[in-house]
């Protein structure tokens, strides 16, 4: 088998059926670093892609240059599928990894044989599709009523306890706000004991993700 390509039983397509043998030979493992692009708005699309592990951030670019998260895709989650069946010319979303991540790239062409003539692969587009569609709009409806302390605390609780790997910057995107505010948070939450800071990386036990908790339930 050509190095990259998968093997019949990869954990891969874990909330999508067993591909066909056909699918596996055309399917390739990609590995892609924290930060970079996978997808750019405006291009032509060639592949769909599984989430094998990591994350993949998709989100839009006003015109002034700002981004704004649209979506979180996790392990399972596909990143593509919706250009890809409504069969646009052009990518409508970017999208880069979050954090270091492992994707199954399959062509366009072949992704959608596969789930327009096995019934059981539709199926599970269709899930996928849908929690993605959920998480997206939760997250919108979140958003919009939830203040910048609020949305950080919210992500901060996601992470969990331990030293948190990302960035100032990837904060900002993940939770949709200037770089600015996140150090005003950030500031904030140490200065009350909810986070400790060493070196500049936050970080945070498990009583303080218990005190996280305790301050969203609050009225604060």
């Amino acid at each position: 088998m050509a190095k990259g390509a998968l093997s019949a039983g990869s954990a891969v397509f874990a909330r999508m059926p067993q591909p066909p043998a056909w699918l596996i030979s055309e399917s390739r493992l990609v590995r892609i670093a924290r930060g970079e692009l996978l997808l750019r708005s405006g291009d032509g699309l060639k592949y769909v892609y599984i989430v094998h592990s990591g994350k993949i951030m998709i989100f839009s670019t006003g015109e002034n240059g700002q981004e704004s998260k649209v979506v979180m895709v996790p392990e399972g989650g596909i990143v593509g599928e919706m250009e890809a069946i409504a069969g646009v010319e052009r990518i409508v979303y970017s999208a880069r990894a979050f954090e270091a991540s492992e994707l199954v790239r399959i062509p366009m062409e072949s992704f959608l044989r596969w789930v327009c003539g096995d019934a059981s692969a539709c199926w599970g587009l269709t899930r996928v599709m849908a929690e993605k569609l959920c998480a997206a709009s939760l997250q919108s409806s979140q958003y919009t009523s939830s203040n910048a302390m609020q949305r950080l605390v919210s992500q901060l609780r996601q992470i969990g306890a331990g030293r948190v790997s990302y960035t100032r910057q990837e904060l900002a995107e993940a939770c949709c706000m200037s770089l600015r505010t996140v150090n005003r948070c950030v500031k904030r939450l140490h200065e009350e004991g909810l986070i400790s800071l060493s070196r500049g990386k936050i970080e945070i036990d498990q009583s303080q993700i218990e005190a996280l908790e305790e301050w969203t339930n609050s009225d604060i």
